[in-house]
């Protein structure tokens, strides 16, 4: 080896420490070997998701070599304390028959496995080739597997930083779904830290929030400013959850639904910070809106409804008092105020069946017919109806009715 294990270690800890994807943390680790074992051929396998062994990276090896030899390995990744396995002679090893003749149009010699392990699972492996029967020294496989912890450390560090970004784009695309942002404030302080998406839920152009609780409260319409305060004291002084829905007024004048959730965190018993989501709820509140309007608008309905029923069982009503009354000064009259009186109690008999309709109807157990009506008939009765209250008033009422 022309330099040290020590050295070579640093050079490639140094390398990786610049790295941002596992492309080049791989030509990071196959530059220490090439420069620590003087081998112009290496390669960088790992277990993909279905668990076969796939190239990620290599030097100075065929398509044809790559495609023979993919999915070999001596361990699984559940392998027992995996150990460098070193062909000093491949020609040699008849475990390996079946890739000698690849082996020869290679010009593969001698070759060693160095597993890579993370976690206590093998996540993969390195492979060094030489061009002639190599005896592998203690030295050489030190080094080796001092490269191959410092690449699966970063491998798995890369890995799990893509995961984390993942979820973090997905937790972003969630919050933006539902028009939702987080907060933190530092109590002490008294800074304000909003998620990315939180100045756009507010109306505000990206990176204008300044961080302070005092930019916060402008942005609260000002009838609901003291609620929304009040709550937070509450929370902060009581230990109580923050849970309040208020507007919100952007610069262009718009407003907006809020819902701010949050708790305090504590030390000692001191209020240090406070954290919570910020979610839009216009339409919801739109929808409630719209639903107690439409409360509104049936109650006015009904009272409306009241209101003509009552004047029409009181009119049949009053066209009865009133013939009685004539017929206490007329009785000769009898026959005709009966024959009224009479039909006028049926109209009020028909009206209280109608209104029992109405309910049936609502509740499906009728359905509507229509029938031709007489409307001279209706008119008719109607001027007669009226007659005692005009005779009272000393009216004379009069009507020129067609005959049907």
């Amino acid at each position: 080896m022309s330099e040290s294990p020590i050295r070579v270690c640093l050079n490639l800890i140094a390398a990786i420490s610049g790295t941002q994807t596992v492309e080049e943390i791989y030509a990071a680790a196959l530059d220490a070997l090439a420069e620590g074992l003087q081998v112009s051929r290496a390669s960088i396998l790992l277990f993909d998701p279905d668990g076969v062994m796939r190239f990620k990276a290599w030097r100075g090896l065929s398509d044809e070599y790559r495609g023979a030899v993919e999915g070999h390995t001596p361990w699984t990744p559940d392998s027992p304390d995996p150990q460098p396995i070193t062909v000093t002679d491949v020609a040699a090893d008849p475990t390996l028959g079946e890739y000698h003749p690849i082996f020869r149009r290679e010009r593969i010699a001698a070759l060693a496995f160095i597993p890579l392990v993370s976690l206590g699972r093998v996540i993969g492996k390195f492979m060094l080739y030489y061009p002639a029967p190599h005896v592998f020294t203690d030295d050489e496989l030190q080094l080796a597997a001092l490269v191959a912890s410092q690449v699966a450390f970063a491998v798995e560090r890369t890995r799990a930083e893509e995961a984390a970004r993942r979820s973090e784009e997905r937790l972003r695309f969630a919050l933006d779904a539902a028009e939702m942002g987080t907060w933190d404030w530092d109590l002490a302080r008294n800074t304000v830290h909003w998620s990315d998406n939180l100045a756009r839920i507010h109306g505000l152009p990206p990176e204008s929030f300044d961080g302070t609780f005092a930019s916060y409260e402008k942005e609260i319409h000002p009838d609901d400013r003291e609620r929304v305060l009040s709550s937070i004291r509450h929370a902060i002084e009581a230990g109580a959850q923050h849970d309040v829905e208020y507007r919100l007024v952007a610069p262009d004048g718009t407003i907006r639904w809020a819902e701010g959730k949050g708790r305090v965190d504590r030390e000692n018993d001191r209020p240090m910070r406070m954290s919570g989501i910020c979610m839009i709820v216009t339409r919801r509140k739109e929808a409630e809106l719209a639903r107690l309007e439409s409360a509104h608008e049936v109650a006015r309905q009904k009272d409306e409804f009241l209101a003509v029923l009552s004047h029409e069982l009181r009119t049949p009503l009053n066209a009865i008092l009133g013939w009685l009354h004539i017929l206490q000064h007329t009785p000769e009259r009898l026959p005709e105020v009966l024959e009224i009186i009479g039909r006028n109690a049926r109209q009020q008999a028909q009206l209280i069946e109608e209104i029992l309709d109405v309910s049936r109807i609502i509740t499906g157990k009728l359905e509507l017919e229509r029938s031709p009506v007489a409307l001279q008939h209706v008119l008719q009765d109607a001027v007669r109806a009226a007659e005692p209250l005009a005779q009272a008033r000393d009216i004379r009422l009069m009507a020129d009715v067609p005959t049907p």
